[in-house]
Protein backbone atom coordinates (compact mmCIF):
# COMPACT_ATOMS: atom_id res chain seq x y z
CA UNK A 1 0.00 0.00 0.00
CA UNK A 2 1.77 3.49 -0.82
CA UNK A 3 1.10 6.22 1.14
CA UNK A 4 0.49 9.32 0.32
CA UNK A 5 2.70 12.43 0.37
CA UNK A 6 1.64 15.10 2.64
CA UNK A 7 1.87 18.52 0.93
CA UNK A 8 3.02 21.11 1.93
CA UNK A 9 1.08 23.74 3.02
CA UNK A 10 2.17 27.37 2.25
CA UNK A 11 1.15 29.77 4.70
CA UNK A 12 -1.06 32.43 3.39
CA UNK A 13 1.33 35.71 3.54
CA UNK A 14 0.33 38.90 5.29
CA UNK A 15 -1.18 41.75 3.30
CA UNK A 16 2.28 43.90 3.62
CA UNK A 17 4.08 40.74 2.58
CA UNK A 18 1.72 40.59 -0.25
CA UNK A 19 2.63 44.45 -0.84
CA UNK A 20 6.44 43.50 -0.31
CA UNK A 21 6.44 40.95 -3.15
CA UNK A 22 4.57 42.70 -5.61
CA UNK A 23 6.33 43.91 -8.44
CA UNK A 24 7.04 47.53 -8.97
CA UNK A 25 4.93 48.36 -11.74
CA UNK A 26 1.87 46.66 -11.13
CA UNK A 27 2.29 47.79 -7.40
CA UNK A 28 2.32 51.34 -8.90
CA UNK A 29 -1.10 50.32 -11.09
CA UNK A 30 -2.41 49.20 -7.96
CA UNK A 31 -2.03 52.56 -6.19
CA UNK A 32 -3.38 54.76 -9.11
CA UNK A 33 -6.44 51.77 -9.95
CA UNK A 34 -7.52 51.85 -6.24
CA UNK A 35 -7.14 55.77 -6.08
CA UNK A 36 -4.86 55.78 -3.21
CA UNK A 37 -5.05 58.93 -0.78
CA UNK A 38 -1.74 60.88 0.58
CA UNK A 39 -3.25 59.95 4.02
CA UNK A 40 -3.12 55.85 3.43
CA UNK A 41 0.09 56.41 1.26
CA UNK A 42 1.64 57.99 4.34
CA UNK A 43 -0.08 55.40 6.27
CA UNK A 44 1.63 52.54 4.33
CA UNK A 45 5.24 54.47 4.27
CA UNK A 46 5.07 54.19 7.70
CA UNK A 47 4.18 50.56 7.77
CA UNK A 48 6.66 49.63 5.00
CA UNK A 49 9.37 51.50 7.03
CA UNK A 50 8.46 49.32 10.16
CA UNK A 51 8.61 45.70 8.16
CA UNK A 52 12.37 47.55 7.19
CA UNK A 53 13.27 48.25 10.62
CA UNK A 54 12.12 44.66 11.89
CA UNK A 55 14.15 43.27 9.02
CA UNK A 56 17.18 45.27 10.21
CA UNK A 57 16.88 44.28 13.53
CA UNK A 58 17.40 40.66 12.61
CA UNK A 59 19.94 40.79 10.35
CA UNK A 60 21.68 43.07 13.05
CA UNK A 61 20.97 40.33 15.37
CA UNK A 62 22.35 37.75 13.12
CA UNK A 63 25.39 39.65 12.80
CA UNK A 64 25.69 40.22 16.48
CA UNK A 65 25.98 35.83 16.62
CA UNK A 66 28.62 36.17 14.18
CA UNK A 67 30.37 38.64 15.84
CA UNK A 68 30.41 36.68 19.34
CA UNK A 69 31.35 33.22 17.64
CA UNK A 70 28.01 32.05 18.00
CA UNK A 71 27.08 31.51 14.38
CA UNK A 72 29.73 31.11 11.31
CA UNK A 73 29.46 33.67 8.87
CA UNK A 74 30.37 30.96 6.15
CA UNK A 75 27.55 28.94 7.25
CA UNK A 76 24.79 28.47 4.29
CA UNK A 77 22.24 29.07 6.42
CA UNK A 78 23.27 32.36 7.64
CA UNK A 79 24.64 33.08 4.02
CA UNK A 80 20.83 32.60 2.75
CA UNK A 81 19.15 34.64 5.67
CA UNK A 82 21.38 37.71 5.06
CA UNK A 83 20.77 37.06 1.39
CA UNK A 84 17.01 36.33 2.41
CA UNK A 85 17.17 39.83 4.69
CA UNK A 86 19.05 41.99 1.91
CA UNK A 87 16.32 41.06 -0.55
CA UNK A 88 13.08 41.89 1.07
CA UNK A 89 14.94 45.06 2.67
CA UNK A 90 15.85 46.25 -1.09
CA UNK A 91 11.92 45.66 -2.05
CA UNK A 92 11.42 47.70 0.55
CA UNK A 93 13.54 50.50 0.06
CA UNK A 94 12.67 50.76 -3.44
CA UNK A 95 8.65 50.95 -2.70
CA UNK A 96 9.36 53.40 0.34
CA UNK A 97 11.10 55.68 -1.93
CA UNK A 98 8.10 55.80 -4.77
CA UNK A 99 5.74 56.16 -2.40
CA UNK A 100 7.50 59.22 -1.20
CA UNK A 101 8.33 60.88 -4.60
CA UNK A 102 4.21 59.71 -5.27
CA UNK A 103 3.11 61.86 -2.65
CA UNK A 104 5.40 64.95 -3.50
CA UNK A 105 3.44 64.60 -6.66
CA UNK A 106 0.31 64.55 -5.81
CA UNK A 107 0.99 67.12 -3.53
CA UNK A 108 2.52 69.53 -5.56
CA UNK A 109 -0.82 68.75 -8.60
CA UNK A 110 -3.44 69.46 -5.82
Amino acid sequence: MRRKKKKKVEEPKTMIGQIIDLPLEDFKEELVRQQVNIGTINNLILNLEGAYNELRVRKDQILKMVFENKLDIKDPTVDKAFNGIYAEMTKLEIKISYLKEYVKELVNVG
